[in-house]
């Protein structure tokens, strides 16, 4: 039976081989095609098969990197284009970086540290170039460069953490690997503290900005809103102010026509009163002025005085 599967699996090999042979110059076309175009499918082909006849877990780490990397600038390129990212790109963007992950965690201990190492600096390669695409896209293309950052950010807290428990949690919890007796292995001692104690530092750092944001957006708004109370008196203020200079001048302007009034009013009075013998103010009668002549009667009786003597 070992030697019938053997003999199929090679068959099945020899297959690929021949298919890949036969396509020949469409695999090279094949590779500067984007998600939508016709040839774009035999490029993904052609991924499957390098990885399918790379047998070295370190190896395979290292080809479904590169395959990353080329997902990346494929959203990079539709997003400047301005096509939309389609999810699948997405999906199996997200699918390669687990791979990635299992592949470093069945590597032998010489190799995982690069391998970490390598994945730390790339996943911040991809992060740059994904937020640089983002920018003047539409809102569903910022949302699937959001989501294949937000991926970009779990790996690479993923290869920070201790490699132990990142061999645990990818070999036995998701794989389900038996363990030295063909139980399911435990953790090892002492893995997963240090991410635990990172999540929470994470997660501590991320209340303190938060909260941080929170208080300086209230002192903005209520400094917004003393700075408008405060406006608002002066306008007050100064209003008022203006109502009383004006309420002044008006009532300055009013006394001077009414002293200008009494003024002319007097005036014309007495000038009746001294030329015309009209009565004063208090009713009695002006005397006459010296070049007035004297009345009848006062001259008759100084005749007759005259007379007599």
């Amino acid at each position: 039976m070992n030697l019938m599967l053997a003999y199929k699996a090679l068959a099945a090999v020899l297959a690929v081989a021949v298919a890949i042979a036969g396509m020949g110059g469409g695999v090279v076309l094949a590779a500067e095609t984007l998600p939508g175009d016709f040839l774009y499918p035999v490029k993904l082909l052609s991924e499957d098969v390098k990885l399918a006849l790379t047998p070295d877990p370190a190896g395979r780490a290292e080809l479904e990197m590169a395959f990353v990397a080329l997902r990346v600038q494929e959203m990079a390129q539709l997003a400047q284009q301005g096509q939309e990212v389609p999810q699948a790109v997405v999906t199996r963007m997200a699918r390669l970086m687990e791979q990635v992950m299992m592949e470093i965690a069945k590597a032998g201990p010489d190799d995982v540290p690069p391998l970490l190492l390598g994945v730390m600096e790339r996943t911040r390669v991809h992060q740059q170039v994904l937020e640089g695409a983002a920018t003047g896209c539409s809102a569903q293309t910022q949302t699937r460069l959001q989501e294949a950052s937000q991926v970009m950010e779990r790996t690479r807290l993923s290869a920070e953490n201790d490699p132990q428990f990142l061999e645990y949690q990818h070999q036995y919890q998701y794989e389900g690997a038996p363990g030295p007796h063909g139980e399911i292995s435990p953790p090892p001692q002492g893995a997963g503290q240090q991410t635990q104690e990172q999540n929470q530092e994470q997660t501590q750092e991320q209340t303190q900005e938060q909260n941080q944001e929170q208080t300086q957006e209230q002192t903005q708004e209520q400094t917004q809103e003393q700075t408008q109370e405060q406006n608002q008196e002066q306008t007050q203020e100064q209003t008022q102010e203006q109502t009383q200079e004006q309420n002044q001048e008006q009532t300055q302007e009013q006394n001077q026509e009414q002293t200008q009034e009494q003024n002319q009013d007097q005036t014309q009075e007495q000038y009746q009163h001294g030329q015309e013998g009209a009565p004063g103010p208090d009713g009695e009668q002006s005397p006459p002025s010296g070049d007035e002549p004297q009345p009848n009667g006062t001259q008759q009786q100084g005749s007759n005085s005259d007379k007599g003597h």
